[in-house]
């Protein structure tokens, strides 16, 4: 007779449909399953539609999650002194940032 214990023993009773004491699912597994906001924003890179501190071109060099909002720690790829925060929502709004580094002659 197979003998599964812990995580394995969840997984397969997860997987075949069965539940046992406080639903079946652990505490890691409720965790995995929420879904990041922004999953790739460290190390991604951005193109500024305006001049900002003197630059367009920028690298997201940390992130922080504070409660629903995630803000990105921005760097501008030329200038490592000139740095800020911004809400990663922002990102998104194609009439401020683009992204990847686009040419000057582009923007």
């Amino acid at each position: 007779m197979l003998h599964l214990v812990g995580w394995a023993r969840q997984t397969l009773l997860f997987q075949n449909g069965i539940r046992g004491v406080g639903g079946g699912y652990n505490n890691h597994q409720s965790k995995m399953a929420k879904k990041q906001k922004f999953p790739h924003l460290l190390g991604s890179k951005w193109t500024a539609q305006q001049k900002t501190w003197g630059w367009r071109h920028f690298e997201v060099v940390n992130r922080k999650n504070q409660g629903k909002w995630v803000f990105a720690e921005m760097v501008a790829s030329c200038d490592g002194n000139v740095r800020f925060w911004i809400n990663a929502q922002q990102l998104k709004d194609t009439d401020l940032w683009q992204p990847g580094w686009k040419p000057l002659k582009d923007i």
